[in-house]
C-alpha cells in the first residue's frame, strides 16, 4: 500500500464517520449539546453557590478575628487599670 491509497483509505473513512451532510453521524451527536449545557450551567451555579459561601465565611472569620482582638485589647487595658488601682491603694493603705 503506498502513501497515497493510505491517505485516500483515511479520507474515506473520516467522511464516512464525519459526513458534513448530517448522515453517519457516529461520534457527534448534536442532540446532548442541551442537556450538556444545561449540565455545565448547574455545575457553574453550583461552583458560584460555593464560592459565596467560602467569601461568606471568611468574611465571618474575618470578624470573629477582629472582635476578638478588640476584646484582648480591652481586657488588657482593664487589667492594667485594676493593676495600677491595686498597687495605689496598697500604697496608701499599707
Amino acid at each position: 500500500m503506498t502513501k497515497q491509497e493510505i491517505i485516500k483509505q483515511f479520507k474515506q473513512v473520516l467522511r464516512e464517520y464525519f459526513s458534513p451532510d448530517g448522515e453517519n453521524k457516529k461520534f457527534f451527536d448534536s442532540s446532548q449539546i442541551p442537556r450538556i449545557c444545561s449540565d455545565i450551567a448547574g455545575i457553574r451555579k453550583s461552583i458560584e453557590a460555593l464560592e459565596i459561601r467560602a467569601i461568606k465565611k471568611e468574611d465571618d472569620y474575618e470578624v470573629r478575628i477582629r472582635k476578638l482582638e478588640t476584646n484582648m485589647w480591652r481586657n488588657a487595658g482593664m487589667a492594667s487599670v485594676l493593676g495600677a488601682l491595686g498597687i495605689w491603694a496598697l500604697q496608701k493603705f499599707i
